[in-house]
């Protein structure tokens, strides 16, 4: 199984070391006002950010999937009329030592 890289969930993603940057074109259905620092939807951005991450890992074959991690989204719940509920979960394996938290590699 392949390790991905972020270049696997946001392609136009990236970074100087210090900051990342995720252009709003990798995150399908995202808005340029939902970014906005002072008045955007931060609950918004989070919903297309794992709506991105497990389409994408979801997406990859099966021999490129990552084993170290799951993923899920059960069906939408509806909760009122016009109103629906999506629920992602994700699991990662990762090991502990006195210095750090790190990722259990992939094999």
């Amino acid at each position: 199984m392949a390790a991905i890289t972020p270049a696997t969930i946001f392609p136009n993603l990236t970074s100087d070391g210090t900051n990342i940057t995720i252009p709003i074109t990798d995150l399908a259905g995202l808005t340029a006002a939902e970014v906005d620092p002072s008045t955007g939807n931060g609950a918004e951005l989070l919903r297309i950010i794992c709506e991105t991450a497990y389409t994408k890992i979801n997406a990859l074959d099966t021999a490129n999937q990552p084993t170290q991690m799951r993923w899920s989204k059960p069906p939408a719940q509806g909760i009122t009329a016009g109103v629906n509920r999506q629920d992602y979960t994700f699991g990662f394996n990762y090991s502990v030592d006195a210095t750090a938290v790190n990722m259990v590699a992939e094999a």
